[in-house]
């Protein structure tokens, strides 16, 4: 199975800080192709700039890249736009960007955020 990993999950990820996971999500990352999506770099820069994470990102996904075989996907920036004009629940961009490419790509996403889960059935926590 796509699973993709919102944000935070991959910063937890870096962390190696498996207390914050569920169960579901633990096993989720263990059974699944993992996947960055294509905004998460552009966020995890802006949380760097504005010091909330202290790791350049580009250490950040090259670790896990290693690590887990963290794995990323080519989306055409015109068909993710296309895919998150729709998604009106949220006024993140980052979070309306990432839910659209899983959608585009059909595929799952790991996050604990209760906005996207309430919104977006693929997401997934427990």
């Amino acid at each position: 199975m796509k699973l993709f990993l919102d944000t935070h999950i991959v910063i937890w990820l870096f962390q190696r800080d498996p207390a914050r996971f569920s169960q579901k999500a633990l096993n989720l990352i263990d059974s699944s192709d993992l996947f960055i999506p294509t905004v998460s770099l552009l966020e995890l820069q802006f949380l760097y700039e504005i010091g909330k994470i202290t790791i350049e990102p580009s250490i950040i996904v090259g670790e896990l890249r290693e690590t887990i075989t963290l794995l990323s996907v080519h989306t055409d920036f015109a068909d993710l736009v296309q895919a998150a004009l729709p998604l009106s629940w949220t006024r993140d961009p980052f979070d309306r960007l990432i839910v659209a490419e899983v959608n585009f790509h059909k595929a799952k996403l790991l996050t604990k955020d209760n906005r996207i889960l309430k919104h977006f059935a693929p997401a997934v926590w427990r």
